[in-house]
């Protein structure tokens, strides 16, 4: 099921549009940034888990490339492709005769049918791994990178940075959070020229709604961000 993240430019009056409101977003971050200990500990920790994943995902493709490189012709469909995990040597199932080897089986006969060494079970379930493991090695890597621009906040109210430098701050955060994690963003023909979203990636679709009620040249802040 499709469920897209939301944000809403621009601090609204009614509490229903709160929850996704980007402000409240980049203020729920910055507040937990001025926990300097707990966030430097959180950091650490996607670290960590970064190189775990990353060393998770060399191991697997290390072992696809074993499969692939087992044979080098398709096998009869009696015969399955595996790694062993103590040794992360290839063996082969001969699934008629319920046998095992670490030979190569013969080539098959004329007509017969055959399957390559990517359509193996074994193959399949180890893409299957590696791509949840990218999908969260990127996730994790958005949340490093957010909780790093947090730490730049920390440190410059600490250090007692200006008003100017707080707000281009702030406004990295915004534009991280609006390129890395929001998937459909709201605001009225006023708050579209926000320079968070000027900085941020540009939109596949804009929609003006009502358009024919605003004044013209109104409408370009907003069709500029396409």
């Amino acid at each position: 099921r499709y469920n897209p993240s939301i944000a809403r430019i621009g601090r609204g009056q009614s509490a229903s549009v709160k929850d996704v409101c980007l402000e409240e977003k980049v203020e729920s971050y910055i507040s937990d940034a001025m926990d300097l200990t707990k966030l430097d500990n959180t950091i650490e920790g996607f670290k960590a888990e970064c190189r775990r994943i990353h060393s998770d995902i060399t191991k697997l493709r290390q072992r696809m490339n074993a499969i692939r490189k087992a044979v080098s012709y398709p096998l009869a469909k009696d015969w399955e492709i595996r790694i062993d995990e103590d040794t992360a040597r290839v063996y082969f199932i001969n699934h008629k005769e319920k046998t095992t080897t670490y030979e190569v089986p013969p080539p098959p006969e004329p007509g017969q049918r055959t399957f390559p060494a990517e359509a193996m079970p074994e193959y399949k379930a180890f893409v299957s791994r590696v791509v949840k493991m990218v999908e969260r090695y990127n996730n994790i890597s958005t949340k490093l990178e957010r909780y790093s621009l947090c730490r730049d906040v920390s440190n410059a109210v600490r250090g007692g940075a200006k008003c100017h430098a707080m707000n281009t701050i702030r406004q990295q955060v915004e534009t991280h959070i609006l390129d890395s994690s929001i998937h459909i963003v709201t605001t009225t023909l006023g708050t579209a020229g926000n320079r968070s979203l000027e900085a941020a990636n540009k939109f596949e679709v804009v929609v003006i709604d009502e358009a024919a009620q605003s004044v013209e040249p109104s409408t370009l802040a907003g069709l500029q961000l396409g």
